[in-house]
């Protein structure tokens, strides 16, 4: 997803490393900035063989996380794809999962797309997507509907939890098990937006840490609310 566990190299030395051991390092500290510095630079032709997969996987997450468009970070990655030992069973970058980050997403958007077939980060775009279309046409009923899915709960992804609260908050809870129903994902969300390393997909129109924020401050202002009869 977009957590980012290292699948670089161990050491800087192995095999002409350097500059990717030191994005990865740079990764590793959220210093996205300094990984793009490092790799971009350097044509992918360029790089040795056994990293051209780790290349374009770290620098187009970088790409991402410092606001280049999802088109051309997905080209990047379709063209590290073909260079990944997909026989490796530790230390692999699953292009071939990252893609559905950034691949273009239909138009009209198919249910089976998104569907509980569907691999996991097209079920969360698919259910972010379709929310944020209910919530600007003013229906949050539909968007609560779309993300109230076993997905969104277990992922415990701050994208979707957290549009997952705020159709919650836009809605009157109805009856009790209702109400019990939003305590729990606006509890979820609150305790996710303060996790110091939560998933947090860098879809295109993901929220900024400030709209994350205040939702999270909305939640906790209901939950602290006098208890509801």
């Amino acid at each position: 997803m977009a957590d980012y566990f290292s699948c670089a190299p161990h050491r800087r030395d192995d095999d002409g490393a350097g500059l990717l051991y030191d994005a990865d390092a740079a990764a590793r500290r959220g210093d996205w900035a300094t990984a793009r510095a490092t790799l971009e630079p350097t044509p992918v032709d360029q790089v040795a063989p056994t990293w051209v997969a780790h290349h374009c996987h770290l620098l187009g997450l970088a790409w991402l996380r410092t606001g280049e468009p999802p088109e051309r970070v997905h080209a990047l990655w379709e063209a590290g794809r073909s260079h990944e030992d997909t026989s490796r069973l530790l230390r692999r970058c699953h292009l071939d999962r990252c893609v559905d980050l950034v691949a273009p997403l239909p138009t009209p958007l198919p249910a089976d797309w998104w569907g509980g077939e569907a691999p996991l980060v097209r079920q969360l775009r698919g259910a972010i997507v379709t929310a944020d279309d209910h919530m600007a046409a003013g229906d949050p009923r539909a968007a609560l509907q779309a993300l109230r899915r076993r997905t969104v709960t277990q992922a415990s992804e701050l994208q979707s939890t957290a549009r997952l609260a705020a159709a919650w908050l836009a809605v009157d809870s109805g009856p009790r098990y209702a109400m019990f129903d939003k305590a729990i994902a606006l509890a979820r969300f609150v305790a996710l937006a303060t996790r110091e390393h939560a998933t947090d997909l860098p879809i295109a129109g993901a929220w900024s840490r400030d709209r994350l924020a205040a939702v999270a401050d909305q939640a906790q202002r209901w939950l602290a609310e006098p208890d509801r009869e």
